[in-house]
């Protein structure tokens, strides 16, 4: 190979092949008889190509002309690196490992928004932001610890319909409580007889109005969860709930807020910002506050507890509605600023629908991986993004090239304490106006919040003491949440007897935090463990993130892995939980749904129905024996549906086939 040809290999490797000063050298190297002075060029690309590879970004790139901006930092030769503010309502997502910089970075574009006189709010969840209230570099925090902080999420927001604003309600709710199959029809029909019966509804309304509906005992389980999901709810921030009207969100969206939702359920805190974000959609839409420019900035960290990947899997029709949503708010002025430190559990949703991105150090390859695709940089810029350190960056707008960034430092101490707050603005807190369930309790109430909020208790303060056990019995715990569908031989593999993992199974069973299940087998059983809502409650106390793909009982989820790991053997690409079907798969062309029938139960037969009519071409009902499917082959006869389009099989049979599919 000649000097030339080497070269320019080496050029197209590095991506600057297509570089002008490159094509020169490379020209001159080709055409010049005189090997001197081929050498000196040879010299001077190489020492181009080592300098690329050493930073591969283009070091001219400015970031804004000419245009209202915020400043994230400063570049590779020093120079500032802004983000335009119009952009920022196509909202910004910052992926980077704890201790990245994330929260300096917060800081930072909150000063800059606070500058530009554009208000924010933050979902804290950490206590991060509350010492933002003695910062010089933002004015008039407002912190809302959730003892302070009063809203009735049935109140719609100004210019909605309370029947409009229930149905957002409802969807939110749904998901925010993983209510899924029959649930939120449950709910939807009941919210809508509901409606009218007060002109000032709460959640303890709601509650009540559940409990005392006469259902049939088909439906008794929907009644009991949505009943029990609003109950704790209410016993999670009794003091956020319990009130006929809440603060006027309309007002604190001109100012800096701060909510805090630390020491809540996973499920209050996802509730929680899950509606706010429905309000501000849902009353901007209603106040036409469409047009240019950013009105208003929400900052939301640890972005996967609403916008979960696992979610966008289960999602009964496309879009989760809080993706819908955030992706709609930009025509509303409305900016989301999300991060996260793991990018492979975010939506694809959100990845693909932020239009700035901003990668901060990131240890793991996985992660790495999975938001480093999303910023379109070649293999050299990968490489050398690998080993950013703390404070270090590379940011990328649309379609524009990435852009390595130093950001800078926050000066300020994360001193403020709960007794601070209380000095600071317990005169602010008082100023808010609200409505109380019983107003002659107002008082009562408030001094009984001050005084948690000094001792530090927080709505905890009246539960039950917590529940402790051993810690081979955590060590079970923990892995029936991670491996949900372990044998007991596999999770007694990982004691130091059987014996031990035994007395961690009574345990768990005897402190009523996990039920016993079993699924049949051709040969045996598989023994399977299912959390109680203690179990759960007691797994969110222990920090346990507790992801659940699949619907129904323990058993159920074990047939749909089951079902779907077969499919991925025949490399198809099945789905769990897609428009409500157990499973789904496209095969050929057809969508295909795969039901797994339990028992003997009608519902199996409208899921027939259901899916045809939702525009699957085929339903493939897999039944748990020979009695359950003679059940559904009579039933079936009786509707209106193709035979064709319809498959009735063991589940055995279709696990151990050859043809998964007949033609």
């Amino acid at each position: 190979m000649s000097l030339h040809d080497r070269l320019l290999q080496q050029a197209k490797e590095a991506g600057i092949d297509d570089d002008d000063e490159v094509k020169k050298f490379l020209r001159i190297i080709d055409n010049c008889p005189n090997d001197k002075i081929k050498r000196q060029f040879a010299k001077k690309l190489r020492a181009k190509i080592r300098r690329h590879r050493s930073h591969p970004f283009d070091r001219s790139h400015r970031t804004s002309i000419g245009r209202l901006s915020i400043n994230v930092g400063r570049g590779w030769k020093g120079g500032l690196v802004d983000l335009p503010v119009e952009d920022l309502t196509k909202h910004v997502l910052a992926v980077g490992q704890s201790g990245s910089g994330k929260t300096t970075l917060f800081y930072n574009l909150m000063s800059e928004l606070d500058d530009q006189e554009i208000p924010f709010w933050a979902f804290d969840l950490k206590q991060d932001y509350r010492h933002l209230v003695k910062s010089d570099q933002i004015e008039d925090v407002l912190v809302l610890p959730i003892e302070k902080f009063r809203f009735n999420p049935l109140r719609p927001p100004p210019g909605v319909k309370q029947g409009d604003w229930l149905s957002t309600f409802m969807e939110v709710f749904c998901d925010s409580q993983e209510l899924l199959g029959g649930s939120d029809r449950f709910l939807d029909k009941h919210l809508h007889q509901f409606h009218g019966q007060t002109s000032n509804p709460t959640l303890l309304d709601l509650k009540n109005y559940i409990e005392n509906q006469s259902v049939p005992p088909q439906r008794k389980s929907f009644q009991y969860r949505i009943q029990g999901s609003i109950g704790r709810l209410i016993r999670d921030a009794p003091h956020t709930f319990n009130v006929e009207r809440g603060y006027k969100l309309e007002e604190l969206l001109e100012r800096n807020v701060v909510f805090e939702f630390e020491g809540l359920k996973t499920w209050t805190k996802n509730f929680l910002m899950e509606i706010l974000i429905a309000w501000i959609y849902e009353y901007r839409k209603a106040q036409n506050h469409r047009g240019s420019g950013v009105r208003h900035v929400t900052f939301l960290d640890e972005a996967k507890t609403i916008m979960s990947v696992y979610k966008e899997q289960q999602a009964a029709s496309g879009l989760p509605e809080i993706d819908r949503m955030v992706a709609e708010l930009r025509e509303f002025q409305e900016s989301l600023v999300a991060a996260d430190q793991e990018a492979k559990k975010l939506t694809d949703s959100i990845k693909a629908n932020t239009y700035t991105k901003i990668l901060l150090a990131t240890g793991d390859a996985k992660e790495f991986k999975s938001i480093a695709e999303s910023l379109k940089m070649d293999g050299l810029q990968k490489r050398w993004a690998r080993q950013l350190a703390v404070g270090q960056a590379v940011i990328q707008r649309g379609e524009h090239d990435p852009v390595p960034v130093r950001l800078p430092d926050f000066d300020l101490e994360k001193d403020v304490t709960d007794d601070d707050l209380v000095s600071r603005l317990s005169d602010e807190w008082r100023s808010l106006s609200f409505q109380p369930l019983d107003a002659s309790t107002s008082e009562d109430v408030e001094v009984a919040e001050e005084s948690e909020l000094e001792s530090g208790s927080g709505s905890e303060a009246s539960e039950e003491p917590e529940l402790e056990v051993s810690e081979r019995a955590e060590r079970l715990l923990r892995d029936i949440v991670e491996n949900p569908f372990n044998s007991v031989t596999e999770r007694y593999e990982k004691f130091s007897s059987r014996y031990q993992g035994d007395k961690a199974k009574k345990e768990l069973l005897e402190k009523e935090l996990v039920e016993e299940a079993s699924a049949k087998l051709k040969q045996g059983r598989v023994k399977l463990f299912e959390l109680t809502d203690t179990g759960k409650e007691f797994a969110e106390d222990l920090g346990i993130e507790i992801e659940r793909i699949g619907r129904g009982g323990v058993v159920h989820r074990y047939w749909q892995h089951k079902i779907s790991d077969r499919l991925e053997e025949e490399d198809l690409n099945p789905v769990i939980e897609k428009s409500h079907a157990d499973v789904y798969v496209n095969y050929d062309g057809d969508g295909i749904a795969i039901e797994v029938a339990m028992g003997r139960n009608e519902r199996e037969i409208e899921h027939i129905s259901d899916r045809l009519e939702q525009g699957f071409d085929r339903v493939v009902t897999l039944c748990r024996n020979e009695y359950v499917k003679e059940f559904i082959e009579q039933k079936r006869e009786k509707i209106d549906v193709s035979e064709e389009q319809v498959d009735i099989l063991l589940l055995r049979e279709f696990l151990e086939s050859d043809s998964l599919f007949h033609e």
